[in-house]
C-alpha cells in the first residue's frame, strides 16, 4: 500500500513545562514493574472533522496538543525520564526531563481507504504508531517512555497514537495519561485535572529485587509460525443472549448472579479458541488464560492508593484441564474465571508481607511461562480495556473519536474494548494461522467477524 505510507513531517522530543525538581530526578520503580514484558502499549485514537462543529486547524491543532503535552508532562513527569538500571537490575526511572517522543505525519489517502487495506492486513495499523519492539536492554535505557504520533489524512481524519512503556505503566495509568492530557487540551488549563494519579512510590513499599534467577527464561517451542489477528463484534443483542444462555444451562446454580459482559465474552472466545485446537490436533488440549487483577485498593500485605502510579496488578491464571467428563458448557467457563479470581484473591488476602506478594506474583508468572514454552498445552492471554471509558474520556477538544484501537497483538493473546457506544465488545484476537482458520470455521465466531 506504498500509495498510502506515511511521510513523516517533523519528530521532535516533548519535555516537561517546567524542570522537575531535584528531589524528584530519581523515580523508583517497584518489583510489579520488572515483570511486564518490554514492549510499548498502544491505543490508536480515530477522528473525523466532520464529526465536530469547529474546522480544525491543523497547524493550531498540533500547537494545542505539543503544549497541553508539555504542560501535562510536569505533573507525569517520569514518563519524561529514561530507563536506569543498577548493574543488571532495573530499578529506576532517571527524571532529567528528557522528553517524550512527538511525531506528526501525511498519508496521501483517505482514511476509509486505509482502514480497508487494514482490514486485510491488520499489522498496517502499526504505521500510525511511532514507537517498534525494543531488542534489548540498552535500547531500553535509551527510550523514551512515551511515543506520540499524529497521522493527518487527505480527507482531513486524524488519528492520535498514543504508546507508553509498559515497563512504568499498566493500563490505569496509561488510560490517565491520556485522559489527563485531553483535558488539559479541550480546556487549555491544567486546573481542570483531578489528582488523578499518586506519585507516591511503590517502589518504596515493593522495591525491586533481582529477579534473574527468579523468574524462569521463556522458551519458546517449535518454529516460529506465522500468526494472525482479526477482529470479532460482540454487539448489545449478541452479549445478552450469550447471558441468557449461561444463565439457562447454569442448572446446578452455582453461578449465583449474570455475568458481566467481560465474563461472558472472555468465556466465549477462550472456549472458541479450545474448540479451534481440538479441531487442528483431533483432541482436547489442556488450556489457560490469564486476567490482570487490579491491586488498587484491595486488601493485601500492602495497601495501595485507589489511583497509585506504575504497574499495580497481578496476573490471575484461569486453566482448563479436560478429561473424560470435561465441560464444555458456556457457565462452566465462566465459573472456571471466577473460581480463579476467588482463589487469587483470598490467596492476596492472606498475604502477610512483601515477600508474600512477591512469591505469588513470581509463582504466576513462571507459571505463565511455563504453559508458554510446553507444546502440549495451549496459553492465551487476555488483556481487557474494556473497564475504561476510552471514547468518553479522549475529547482534545475536536469531538470524541469514532473508533479506537490497539496497534499490534503479541502472538496468542485477544483484547477486548468496548465499542464507541459502550454498549458492546470489540474482541481482538490473535492466534497462528492454522488456527485462525479453524476458528473462523466456527459458524458462531464466523457471524461475529468485523470490517472497520
Amino acid at each position: 500500500m506504498s500509495f498510502c505510507h506515511p511521510e513523516i513531517l517533523f519528530e521532535k522530543l516533548i519535555k516537561p513545562s517546567s524542570p522537575t525538581p531535584d528531589h524528584l530526578k530519581i523515580f523508583k520503580l517497584s518489583f510489579l514493574d520488572q515483570l511486564p514484558p518490554p514492549l510499548y502499549q498502544t491505543l490508536l485514537y480515530y477522528y473525523r472533522t466532520d464529526d465536530y462543529e469547529k474546522s480544525i486547524n491543523p497547524s493550531e491543532f498540533s500547537k494545542r496538543l505539543q503544549e497541553s503535552l508539555s504542560l501535562l508532562l510536569t505533573r507525569f513527569y517520569p514518563l519524561a525520564g529514561r530507563i536506569s538500571r543498577t548493574e543488571s537490575v532495573i530499578d529506576s526511572i532517571n527524571c532529567q526531563d528528557q522528553g517524550v517522543q512527538y511525531r506528526e505525519t501525511r498519508l496521501d489517502c483517505q482514511i476509509k481507504e486505509f482502514l480497508r487495506e487494514a482490514y486485510e492486513d491488520i499489522n498496517l495499523l502499526t504505521l500510525l504508531a511511532p514507537r517498534k519492539i525494543i531488542e534489548d536492554v540498552d535500547d531500553l535505557v535509551l527510550a523514551p517512555l512515551v511515543g506520540v504520533q499524529v497521522s493527518n489524512f487527505s480527507c482531513g481524519a486524524l488519528v492520535l497514537a498514543v504508546q507508553i512503556l509498559h515497563i512504568v505503566a499498566d493500563g490505569f495509568t496509561a488510560f490517565t495519561f491520556t485522559s489527563e492530557w485531553a483535558k488539559i487540551s479541550k480546556f487549555e488549563m491544567m486546573s481542570k485535572l483531578s489528582n488523578s494519579v499518586n506519585f507516591d512510590e511503590v517502589g518504596s513499599i515493593l522495591p525491586t529485587i533481582d529477579i534473574s534467577r527468579k523468574i524462569k527464561p521463556f522458551s519458546p517451542h517449535g518454529p516460529e509460525v506465522k500468526t494472525v489477528t482479526k477482529r470479532f463484534m460482540f454487539d448489545e443483542a449478541t452479549i445478552s443472549r450469550l447471558k441468557d444462555e449461561v444463565m439457562i444451562t447454569n442448572s446446578s446454580s452455582f453461578l449465583e448472579r449474570q455475568p458481566t459482559k467481560v465474563e461472558v465474552v472472555t468465556a466465549f472466545i477462550w472456549r472458541s479458541l479450545i474448540h479451534a485446537a481440538q479441531a487442528r490436533h483431533g483432541y482436547l488440549r489442556p488450556s489457560l488464560t490469564s486476567l490482570s487483577e487490579n491491586l488498587r485498593g484491595k486488601k493485601t500485605a500492602i495497601e495501595f492508593p485507589q489511583n497509585a502510579f506504575g504497574n499495580v496488578y497481578i496476573p490471575v491464571l484461569i486453566k482448563f484441564m479436560p478429561d473424560d467428563s470435561s465441560k464444555m458448557g458456556l457457565h462452566d467457563f465462566v465459573f472456571l474465571i471466577r473460581d480463579a479470581i476467588k482463589k487469587t484473591m483470598l490467596d492476596l488476602d492472606k498475604a502477610k508481607s512483601k515477600e508474600d506478594l512477591y512469591s505469588i506474583a513470581i509463582g504466576a508468572h513462571n507459571e505463565m511461562r511455563e504453559w508458554s514454552s510446553n507444546d502440549k498445552v495451549d496459553a492465551r492471554f487476555a488483556a481487557i480495556l474494556s473497564s475504561f471509558p476510552l471514547y468518553d474520556e479522549a475529547d482534545f477538544g475536536w469531538g470524541k473519536p469514532f473508533w479506537v484501537s490497539t496497534g499490534r497483538l503479541l502472538p496468542q493473546t485477544f483484547m477486548l474494548v468496548d465499542t464507541a457506544m459502550g454498549k458492546g465488545i470489540e474482541a481482538w484476537v490473535n492466534v497462528d494461522e492454522i488456527e485462525m482458520l479453524k476458528l473462523q470455521s466456527d459458524s458462531s465466531m464466523a457471524a461475529l467477524i468485523s470490517q472497520f
